[in-house]
Formats: C-alpha cells, structure tokens, sequence
C-alpha cells in the first residue's frame, strides 16, 4: 500500500511525512499499529466475528458500501 499515490494512506503509512509529529508521534506509527493489530475488519472477524466464539455478525459496522454505517474521513 505504499506505492498507492492516495496522500491519505501516504500521510497514515509515513511515506509522506509530518502527520506524525503533529499528534506526538513518529511518521511510521500507522504502519506498525496495522501490522501488529491489523485494520478494524481483521480484528472484527477475529475477535467478535466469524472467527471468534462470538461469531457476531458485522451488521451496521460494515462499509458504508457493502449496507453498513462506516466512513472513514479523510486523514490530512
């Protein structure tokens, strides 16, 4: 995704820099919370999801696209 020329996952992902230390951070923050944890679909699925004992269905916290509520402002 670091190829992607949106400057929004540019800004998240530390290609481009200054998002960082505008909240206290270094520029790669974004990148290491998504590799550790994953992004929030992943870690529905695995811990209240289809892959979790739980096994709720993602109903209104879907995409906005696929019927649910979620839309992420854009990051600048």
């Amino acid at each position: 995704m670091k190829t992607v020329k949106e400057p929004e996952i540019q800004y998240l992902l530390g290609v481009t820099p200054g998002i960082g230390m505008v909240v206290g951070l270094d520029d790669r923050w974004g990148e290491r919370v998504i590799k550790s944890i994953g992004n929030f679909g992943q870690m529905f699925r695995r811990d209240l999801g289809a892959d979790s004992p739980l096994a709720i269905p993602r109903g209104l916290n879907e995409l906005w696209s696929r019927g649910g509520l979620l839309y992420s402002q854009p990051l600048r």
